[in-house]
């Protein structure tokens, strides 16, 4: 499994060379790591949820819908190769890649926001703004990365001549 070399991961992918087992603990360590920040609300509860949080549930869902189709347009559509294995093992390096800034995006907005603001009565508020901006950000960056990495995919895949074509 690789956590940061997309480099490789994406030789790997064009060579057709992605072990089933492979993917197969890409896609569990995405739904776990998506398991734990989905719950992480219910184990750490902050604040009661307020428009901040509906706000980030609609646009995550509709990051997931249109991130997901425009990665499988990327791989080439219904005409695509092993769209889940390939999106499963791009989106584990690329959300790594994209963890990090991200969580530096929230450390210095808090405190832009805190600076440029009056702190509100609810401190939850800051962490809602600034929590909404880096999910959105991030997504798009996320989503993005991982259909630009999947065309590249896809484009030198097609490029390969088959080996009946080369006799």
């Amino acid at each position: 499994m690789y956590f940061w070399s997309i480099h490789r991961l994406k030789d790997e992918l064009q060579r057709g060379q992605l072990a089933p087992l492979h993917a197969m603990r890409y896609l569990m360590g995405i739904w776990l790591l998506f398991t734990l920040g989905a719950s992480s609300y219910w184990l750490f509860p902050v604040a009661q949820a307020n428009v901040w949080d509906f706000g980030m549930l609609a646009a995550s869902g509709l990051a997931v819908l249109i991130g997901v189709r425009a990665a499988y347009r990327a791989n080439g559509g219904a005409d695509g190769v092993d769209f889940l294995g390939r999106f499963h093992a791009l989106a584990w390096v690329v959300g790594w890649r994209v963890l990090i800034p991200t969580l530096a995006l929230i450390v210095v907005g808090s405190i832009a926001y805190e600076a440029i603001t009056k702190p509100p009565a609810d401190e939850a508020q800051n962490s809602d703004v600034v929590g909404f901006a880096a999910s959105v950000i991030s997504q798009v960056v996320f989503y993005s990365r991982v259909s630009i990495h999947m065309r590249d995919v896809t484009q030198f895949t097609e490029q390969e001549p088959t080996a009946s074509a080369a006799v």
